[in-house]
This record gives C-alpha cells, sequence and structure tokens, in this order.
C-alpha cells in the first residue's frame, strides 16, 4: 500500500512539475542594431556634360548581413529575424578634390542601392547643392520612414546619379557610406 502511494504521488509530482515548465513563458530577446556595409569608391570622370543627369557606379559590396546579425546577438538570431531596417544615413565624400572639382559642380545628386535580394532601386536625392560652397563631403537625406529589410542579402550597389552644373576637369574619386538600423527580435 504505501508503494503504490509513493507511486502515485510521484506520478501526481511530476504531473504537476511537467506543467508548470510548460506554462513558463519564453522571454523573446530584442536588439536594435547599427551596421554599416563600408564605404564604397565610385569614380566620377571629368566631363564636359552638363545637359542632363548622369549615373556613376555600380559599386558592390559583398557584406554577410546574417552573419553580423549572428555575431551581434550571440549566434541566436539571423536574417530571418529581422523586423524593420531603416536606412539611419548616407554620406557621399570626394576624396580628391580642388577648386575646380568638388560639390559645386554639381546641381543636384541621389544615391540609390539596390541588393541581390531586391533589385528594385531604392534612391534617395538631395537636391539644390549650393553653388558657393566648395564642400568635398555631404550628407545625403533619408527617409526615416522607409522600410527596407525587404532589400537585405549578400550584394549591396550603390550607385551614384547627377547633374553637372559646371564641367568637370579631372576626374574625382569618391565613397559613398550607408549606415543602417536593423532591429531583429526573437
Amino acid at each position: 500500500m504505501k508503494k503504490q502511494l509513493f507511486t502515485s504521488f510521484l506520478a501526481f509530482a511530476i504531473a504537476i512539475f511537467t506543467m508548470q515548465s510548460c506554462t513558463k513563458k519564453v522571454e523573446k530577446k530584442s536588439y536594435s542594431l547599427k551596421m554599416s556595409t563600408s564605404s564604397k569608391s565610385i569614380t566620377i570622370p571629368a566631363t564636359t556634360y552638363t545637359t542632363s543627369g548622369l549615373s556613376y557606379g555600380p559599386s558592390m559590396v559583398s557584406y554577410n548581413v546574417d552573419s553580423f546579425i549572428k555575431a551581434q546577438t550571440g549566434t541566436s538570431l539571423g536574417l530571418n529575424d529581422i523586423v524593420n531596417a531603416k536606412v539611419l544615413s548616407i554620406k557621399f565624400t570626394i576624396m580628391d578634390t580642388s577648386m575646380a572639382n568638388n560639390l559645386q559642380n554639381f546641381e543636384n545628386m541621389a544615391a540609390t542601392l539596390v541588393t541581390d535580394k531586391y533589385t528594385v532601386p531604392l534612391t534617395f536625392a538631395q537636391n539644390n547643392i549650393s553653388a558657393t560652397d566648395p564642400a568635398y563631403t555631404m550628407s545625403i537625406p533619408v527617409d526615416s520612414n522607409a522600410e527596407i529589410k525587404t532589400y537585405f542579402g549578400d550584394i549591396f550597389s550603390y550607385s551614384v546619379t547627377g547633374k553637372l552644373r559646371k564641367i568637370t576637369t579631372a576626374d574625382m574619386h569618391c565613397k559613398v557610406e550607408y549606415v543602417f538600423r536593423i532591429n531583429v527580435e526573437g
């Protein structure tokens, strides 16, 4: 009788313990990650063409977003756990500016992003570049609400388009840097 009572008590205790462990909530982990795919070089050749816009690039960079997320989250999350993603900033820099070749040469400029996963261009524009500021770097405005999580693949392709207001007398070597905010949860 004692043995049967002990066996019944043990079975009851195991059942209660099992039920309690089933009701525990698994806490989701969330991360907000800042990612830069590295600066990419684009050469703008010397030209006398100022009638309409010209395109420079594309310049491609391979970047394993899944590995980046895993490295930042202790391998617990990856590409499939992206909740949302935004472009935080785009910086355009002319590396070898001069008085004759700088941002003054441009009337307007736009940066374009495509990836191996989504080939419809995502374009960010900067209009009305100052004709009097011989700057060599510029931040291109971004729409902080533009959702781009569907764009993330392993190859990013950057292009620059712009309309010149005056000719360029030498090649301009430029770099474009994108910075992204990726929110993951799982």
